[in-house]
């Protein structure tokens, strides 16, 4: 079997952005008290986390046909909405609850981008795995937040 180091890029995309909640992690976390995930979701989101993170090193990227450039510029797009998210977060003085505010209409967007990036980049794959991974990453990282969202909503009211 053959590995594609080259097709990590597409996890290292969605990854960097991350390391920006390590160096400045949120200042009001604690105003909203603790989370309490369901384990299930939690396993879930982990699963498809290793998947859709793991799964690129083992398909080679491909640039040509008319619906892989279509799956391209929507993972840009997705992407550069994602980043749009995190620059929100730095610039509104790291508030934790912008992690999961909508943005332009779209619910919990920082759960929905890299899930959508996750699932075209199965397109530029060419691996029905790495859209499963996604899908799987999906129910469980999209519920996680949703109801994170749900709890800091009632949290400020």
């Amino acid at each position: 079997m053959l590995l594609h180091p080259a097709s990590l890029l597409i996890t290292a995309a969605v990854l960097l952005p991350n390391l920006i909640f390590l160096v400045f992690p949120p200042l009001n976390v604690n105003k909203y008290g603790k989370s309490a995930d369901p384990l299930l979701f939690t396993i879930v989101e982990r699963v498809g986390q290793v998947g859709s993170f793991v799964l690129p090193l083992f398909f080679s990227l491909t640039f040509s046909g008319g619906i892989v450039a279509v799956a391209w510029i929507v993972m840009g797009l997705a992407l550069a909405f994602y980043y749009a998210g995190w620059a929100r977060y730095i610039l509104r003085r790291r508030d934790y609850a912008f992690l999961f505010k909508s943005m332009l209409g779209i619910p919990v967007p920082m759960a929905i981008c890299p899930v959508l990036y996750f699932l075209f980049s199965s397109v530029v794959l060419g691996s029905i795995y790495q859209a499963l991974a996604a899908v799987v990453l999906g129910v469980g990282h999209i519920t996680i937040t949703a109801r994170e969202h749900l709890r800091l909503k009632g949290a400020s009211s």
